[in-house]
């Protein structure tokens, strides 16, 4: 993922999480986040209506912005984002979705005591993008969107456990609205396109099961409809190339006589060139 921490042409870089100048802060659980205005409102229709008194949601002589129905980790996050213009994956204390056969609100690397480098965070990645993806969605944010699908594009192809894949799935599907078309066809597609890597045979350890169709209907309805589409594409691909085969053939064909005949008028040529001679 590209970073944009050291670009010195954006001014807003040193205030990110910076008390300095700070005339907002954002509380989500027990974080508090210090924000400024001009920052939010650039870039947040959500904060621009906050930031402008048309919602009431500003608490404590307009200072504060109260979001606890958001996990701290990605509000940081996007805060990262909005003043960096980029973001770092960090999965370390995300409360993932309730995964089929699993315990719920599993939380990655809860039981740890020191942040090491361990499976979670690859196996996490896409869900944390699919989550971070419905924070821009909700806080309206398009260029975050934007960067949340081309991220979870890249890590949803170095996925190798079908427990990061059920966790990207749900999430595309259950945190936004199915409206909201960008991030599940983003996933229908790379599933369909490379469907030999995410369904596997033999022995090779499967992404794309049964658990994951079964929990997520409107998921498997969305890949056979997408298959259903692709057969179709594929089969008018094949009707145009067999009609380009046979207007070919057509064509060699007409060559073929065209050339059948020059070769008769040549020897006609000839014939009457060596009866001149004679």
């Amino acid at each position: 993922m590209a970073s944009k921490l050291d670009n010195k042409d954006n001014p807003y870089i040193r205030l990110y999480l910076s008390p300095e100048g700070s005339d907002v802060s954002i509380i989500c659980g027990d974080s508090i986040f210090p924000a400024h205005k001009k920052v939010l409102v650039n870039q947040s229709g959500y904060f621009r209506c906050a930031c402008h008194g048309k919602w009431k949601i500003l608490v404590e002589e307009k200072k504060n912005i109260v979001l606890n129905e958001d996990q701290p980790v990605l509000i940081r996050k996007m805060l990262q984002f909005l003043y960096t213009g980029s973001y770092t994956v960090d999965t370390y204390g995300l409360t993932i979705p309730d995964l089929p056969n699993e315990r719920p609100n599993t939380m990655v690397k809860a039981d740890y005591p020191d942040r090491g480098d361990y499976p979670d965070e690859d196996i996490y990645t896409p869900c944390f993008h699919a989550m971070l993806y419905a924070v821009a969605v909700f806080y309206e944010i398009p260029k975050l969107e934007e960067e949340t699908i081309k991220n979870f594009r890249q890590s949803l192809w170095q996925i190798r456990e079908k427990e990061g894949f059920q966790a990207a799935v749900i999430e595309v599907y259950y945190a936004t609205n199915p409206s909201e078309r960008k991030l599940r066809d983003c996933l229908v597609e790379m599933v369909i396109r490379h469907l030999e890597f995410f369904y596997r045979k033999g022995n090779e350890p499967q992404i794309l099961d049964h658990e994951i169709l079964d929990y997520v209907p409107e998921f498997c309805r969305d890949l056979c409809i997408a298959s259903m589409m692709a057969n179709r594409r594929f089969e008018s691909d094949l009707f145009q190339y067999g009609c380009a085969h046979v207007q070919m053939k057509e064509k060699v064909a007409r060559v073929g006589r065209e050339n059948s005949a020059l070769r008769a008028e040549l020897r006609q040529y000839k014939k009457n060139a060596e009866e001149c001679d004679e």
